[in-house]
């Protein structure tokens, strides 16, 4: 329900349809209509008592039928209970309008002392990009060319990595927090903002909150002083237009820099695609999935991760050029399923999502300069989200004096202590 409640316009007119709205008069609007019409007629008061204890009786069949499941229902009575319906959806909208009027209150972390080695992440937080689609992960269609070359040219580090959760909120307080399971401490951005840190926050995308960073930009607005943008404007480029600009700016400052992307949010895979990255095809265009060939939809899908390979190139080209030691970490925030076992989207509780929802890619590159005083870790063993706070962390605090809020373990970068 927290999703529903946060879904903004723009993705609401993504999910509608001809076919939802003709289901809506179909089984909504015209049942409604004949029920209203119908005259009420006073019944025999033994109709009432009569449907009162058929349904005692068959409540009591059905407890003794699923006897031996009571154990396990009460076990997991916390968890099911949200997923009962039709009590799910009253009783979680109440328990997410509550959190607005009885917010727990954030703690501060302990301060940590940064040091001065001028580095410039770019922490690149994707949405609903699967590990499987990518041709850098084995896929056998060209999705990441520009990454692949890269690749091939060791310039690149490949985790295989899972997502906490299956959506976005839940996830970008993993990614950002410094414990996922006690995120009543203030996260990551907040964190660094509060040490001294430069922390700009590009954003395409929702599902941010508790964030204090030096500065916060959606992506109109950043490029209104964008002569020639209105190409770009819709999609995720728009958020690279201040970045050669950052570099040049706060070359002498330590400096993390967010961006949120649109990335392969669905239904409507297309819009995510300016026309020329459109290659794929022929590509599902209707917000109604089901309705779409697999291979339309595989394509459309695809579409975006293609595209998001020319912005990572694009962002990597200009670390490249930097004159700081400069690092791009990119994830996904969760995966996505495209009608495998008859699942779209995502957001299916992770104990029993499919793989495809929480299978992420994780990608990390660092420049020459960055390279002099940190290494990037190679393993195969999976990781998850929660290693992002530490392993930035890592990058900007004076590891002589370490927070104790930093935990090396679940760092992926090893660093040499100044």
């Amino acid at each position: 329900m927290g999703n529903v409640l946060n879904t903004n316009t723009h993705e609401l007119l993504g999910f509608l349809s001809v076919k939802l709205f003709v289901f809506i008069v179909v089984f909504g609007v015209l049942p409604g209509y004949i029920i209203y019409k119908i005259p009420l007629k006073n019944s025999s008061k033994k109709v009432p008592f009569l449907a009162i204890l058929a349904l005692v009786f068959i409540f009591i069949a059905s407890a003794l039928a699923n006897a031996k499941n009571w154990l396990w229902f009460d076990k997991h009575a916390k968890f099911i209970g949200g997923l009962i319906l039709p009590f799910a959806y009253s009783v979680n909208a109440f328990r997410v309008s509550a959190l607005k009027f009885f917010t727990p209150t954030i703690k501060p972390l302990p301060l940590f002392s940064p040091n001065h080695s001028h580095s410039f992440v770019v922490l690149v937080i994707g949405e609903s990009a699967r590990k499987h689609n990518y041709a850098l992960y084995g896929y056998q269609k060209p999705t990441t060319p520009r990454l692949s070359k890269r690749l091939e040219n060791h310039e690149l580090t490949l985790f295989n990595a899972t997502s906490c959760a299956t959506y976005t909120t839940a996830s970008l307080e993993c990614i950002l927090d410094s414990s996922f399971k006690n995120n009543a401490y203030e996260n990551l951005p907040t964190y660094l903002t509060k040490a001294g840190i430069k922390v700009f926050w590009y954003s395409a995308n929702d599902g941010e909150k508790n964030v204090k960073v030096t500065s916060y930009r959606k992506n109109y607005e950043l490029i209104q002083k964008c002569p020639n943008c209105e190409a770009i404007a819709p999609y995720d480029e728009s958020l690279l237009y201040n970045l050669p600009d950052l570099l040049k700016e706060h070359s002498n400052e330590n400096v993390l820099l967010i961006l949120h992307l649109a990335g392969s949010h669905g239904p409507n895979y297309d819009n995510k695609v300016p026309l020329n990255f459109r290659v794929f095809k022929p590509y599902c265009s209707s917000a109604d999935l089901s309705s779409c060939s697999k291979e339309s939809l595989i394509n459309a899908y695809d579409n975006t991760i293609f595209y998001n390979d020319y912005l990572l190139d694009k962002i990597i080209s200009m670390l490249e050029k930097a004159k700081q030691p400069a690092l791009m970490i990119y994830l996904s925030d969760h995966g996505e399923s495209l009608g495998e076992g008859a699942y779209y989207l995502h957001g299916i509780p992770k104990s029993i999502a499919p793989k495809e929802q929480y299978e992420i890619p994780f990608i990390v590159y660092a420049n020459d300069l960055f390279k002099e005083e940190h290494s990037i870790i190679q393993t195969q063993t999976p990781i998850n989200q929660n290693t992002i706070f530490h392993s930035v962390l890592g990058v900007f605090e004076d590891l002589k004096n370490p927070s104790v809020v930093y935990r090396p373990s679940l760092d992926l970068l090893k660093h040499k202590k100044e």
